[in-house]
């Protein structure tokens, strides 16, 4: 969790632009969403949503269809053609709707031979194709290129350019916006559109990643995708010269209200958007979008920077900012009485004051009359909520899929059905103990943790509040009742694992409008696990460092963060991140896959984990932590999961290839306590639900090679009959509830 602050001042000075009509476009796209599943119906809701929320008022008149729309042929005469079965009545009778409603209608081609869903492309057909969107009454063409490099030998320029012309000549006036991906430098030659991208596709996270994050030549030209906020923030330092009214490079879409980053960090995205004249095209479901999200897209003053008639973009300010830290930018504006806008970014781990000297600030050759904020920020609204292992966009997806009866999901929704019970009869405990020699009673804990959490997502998603009435209740009574945890060491795996399946059904419970009980619960966790988890991590028990094998840590890192987001404590929160990027304990990410391999005969990379020679039960839990911790944080726009070259996912990899019964190269592995010369056999092949979370981001969502993840979760799958189960469903006694499980209900994205 990045402790991310945004100043955006304006100061109202002597006039310092030009006035210029053409202005960056506004709108919504499908594809950030929905890919390629779109349809008519999508299409018209999303535009009615348009109007109905305000946007449309605001500014966003664009109602852009990308891929997906086509037919995989075309029609006798050549022409591209819908969809018949997604699009019944036509592009043109859209159209017609759309712009009843006062808006404006895009669509999508490719400059190859097909597109990057494989329908046809335009290259060869650009005059037939552009005179085809006037005849439909197109307002807007987003011209990509994935089947651009089997075009023969001509050039991205001309290709490109060949479509621009052919628009010039349809007859009809179409914004055209290229999707080149920032290959070939288009802030050089691609003044002809009227944008065009500068980077890959963005993904919706917002902390840096380190691809794509530098100055060179080479690297600017990567049109590599996934590029987070803050990285493609930082690639405009080099690019935002080129910004010119008419031909606006093109930050990618916006990704407010996608569920994945915090009120700080939203704010941050849609500034920088605005003030460096990026297009601002909405990437989000706007029939679902949040309200707080929706507020930030409607602020008046941040696209009124956006939409300014000096069309000038703010640049980078390296005498008055501090690398990986703070980032101060600026630029004249010259709408309404003539202003200066600056963004003041504090992208560091730690709150700062941030002292800008207006002699510092260029071209400002006059003291501001006034100054404004003009992106408010409420420090109490420091996390996405819901956002700890679920989004709202998550719950979204779920009850579709639900509602549809579509499997596997369904299959895991009835393996959660089978758990919630709305009569559940919770038992708290003063204290807990855990631990031989004591009079152990954590189970009590654990069970009723599960309960808590499976009603809560019943009640999610079908909306029946006798379930939510029975989590509250079970929530309720612990928050009222436990003091302390207690027992051998073992206390410690309790005020790890418990902790935070706890947190993670009131972070779900908290928009149950009737339960009063969020405080209460906060303040017990706060109380007895946190203090546990802090002083674990610090002083291992008086143990020495690399005594407690990594599941320890992990376990208290995971419940450390989850209570940090449940009460908005950003301290809590980044010291869990920062003990997981460079904590002393083994479990910091270095020391819990400690060292990598190439696999034989392919480039992907393997990681061996600490707990490898121990048994693989153990090294299973580690990953099923693991992906506890990296969930939650990149559901607050923190990537841990691509940390460090996707550690996590070697990792994982490696683990799934050597449980799946195949070998794995080992190095031995030494401590103060024992040297293990072997990989352990012990339990190897342990079922655990774990898998479709870790495939579902590396594989389903990213996109990345994990094959073996996939097929180890595969396994579990069929062993579940269908999907993962959740607590107790693989065993009676602790070992059974370590996870929340309920995977393919939970985590699934495709099937």
């Amino acid at each position: 969790m990045l402790a991310t602050t945004l100043l955006v001042g304006l100061l109202a000075v002597p006039c310092l632009g030009s006035v210029n009509p053409a202005k960056p476009q506004m709108g919504w796209n499908t594809w950030n969403t929905f890919k390629s599943n779109i349809n008519e119906t999508l299409i018209k809701t999303s535009a009615k949503s348009l109007v109905d929320t305000g946007l449309a008022r605001a500014g966003y008149k664009y109602v852009n269809l990308d891929d997906g729309w086509q037919a995989f042929t075309r029609d006798s005469l050549g022409r591209q053609q819908p969809n018949s079965t997604r699009f019944p009545s036509g592009i043109r009778a859209l159209a017609d709707f759309v712009h009843g409603l006062g808006l404006k209608i895009g669509i999508y081609s490719d400059a190859g031979i097909y597109d990057c869903a494989f329908y046809p492309g335009s290259y060869g057909y650009e005059e037939r194709d552009a005179a085809t969107y006037a005849s439909w009454k197109i307002d807007y063409l987003k011209y990509d290129n994935c089947g651009g490099f089997h075009a023969g030998t001509v050039s991205p320029q001309e290709r490109f350019l060949r479509m621009g012309d052919a628009l010039n000549r349809s007859g009809r006036d179409i914004l055209y916006s290229l999707c080149q991906w920032g290959n070939q430098f288009p802030w050089h030659w691609a003044s002809f559109s009227d944008s065009y991208r500068i980077s890959g596709d963005i993904k919706s996270a917002f902390g840096e990643d380190s691809s794509g994050v530098c100055q060179s030549a080479y690297c600017l030209n990567t049109g590599y995708a996934g590029v987070s906020v803050l990285t493609m923030i930082r690639k405009m330092r080099e690019l935002s010269r080129f910004q010119r009214p008419g031909s606006w490079g093109d930050m990618d879409m916006l990704e407010i209200g996608t569920g994945t980053m915090n009120l700080y960090q939203e704010q941050t995205h849609f500034s920088f958007w605005a003030a460096l004249k990026s297009p601002l095209i909405i990437g989000a479901n706007i029939n679902t979008i949040s309200k707080s999200s929706l507020n930030i897209l409607l602020n008046k003053e941040i696209i009124a920077i956006s939409q300014d008639d000096a069309g000038v973009a703010v640049n980078y300010l390296p005498e008055l900012s501090t690398e990986h830290k703070i980032q101060v930018w600026g630029g004249p504006l010259a709408s309404g009485k003539s202003r200066y806008v600056v963004l003041a970014l504090n992208y560091g781990p730690n709150i700062t004051d941030i002292t800008i000297p207006l002699s510092g600030l260029p071209g400002l050759k006059a003291a501001p009359s006034s100054t404004t904020d003009s992106q408010p920020l409420d420090s109490r609204a420091s996390f996405v909520h819901p956002g700890l292992l679920h989004t709202e966009a998550d719950f979204t997806r779920i009850k579709s899929k639900v509602n549809a009866k579509t499997n596997p999901w369904y299959a895991g929704w009835n393996k959660l059905v089978a758990h919630a019970n709305s009569g559940y009869v919770p038992s708290p405990k003063p204290t807990v103990y855990r631990g031989t020699g004591s009079p152990e009673n954590y189970a009590s804990l654990y069970r009723d943790a599960a309960s808590a959490y499976a009603n809560a997502i019943y009640w999610k998603v079908t909306g029946d509040t006798a379930y939510a009435t029975a989590a509250a209740k079970t929530l309720d009574a612990w928050s009222s009742t436990l003091t302390f945890i207690d027992g051998t060491s073992d206390k410690f795996l309790a005020s790890g694992i418990y902790g935070y399946q706890l947190a993670n059904a009131a972070e779900i419970l908290r928009g149950y409008s009737s339960w009063t009980g969020l405080a209460a619960m906060n303040t017990m966790l706060k109380n007895v696990f946190y203090p546990m988890n802090h002083d674990f991590l610090v002083n291992h028990n008086g143990a020495k460092i690399d005594h407690y094998w990594a599941n320890w840590d992990l376990a208290n890192l995971c419940t450390m963060y989850a209570i940090g987001v449940l009460s908005d404590n950003t301290t809590m929160a980044n010291e869990a991140v920062n003990y997981f990027k460079s904590g002393a304990g083994n479990g910091a990410i270095e020391k819990t896959i400690w060292v990598t391999y190439t696999e034989s005969g392919s480039s992907k990379i393997l990681g061996q984990n600490q707990e490898a020679g121990r048994d693989q039960g153990h090294a299973m839990l580690d990953f099923a932590l693991l992906g506890v911790l990296a969930q939650q944080a990149y559901n607050q726009g923190n990537d841990l999961f691509g940390y460090l070259s996707n550690r996590i996912l070697a990792g994982a990899e490696y683990a799934a290839k050597y449980n799946l019964g195949f070998d794995v190269p080992y190095t031995t592995y030494v401590n103060s306590d024992v040297t293990q010369s072997v990989i352990s056999n012990n339990s190897r092949g342990d079922i655990r639900p774990i898998w479709e979370l870790i495939y579902g981001h590396y594989g389903s969502l990213k996109g990345l090679n994990a094959t073996w993840s996939k097929q180890y979760r595969d396994l579990v799958v069929t062993n579940g009959s269908g999907a993962e189960g959740g607590g107790g469903d693989y065993g009676p006694n602790s070992g059974g509830y370590d996870q929340l499980g309920f995977g393919t209900l939970l985590y699934r994205l495709d099937a």
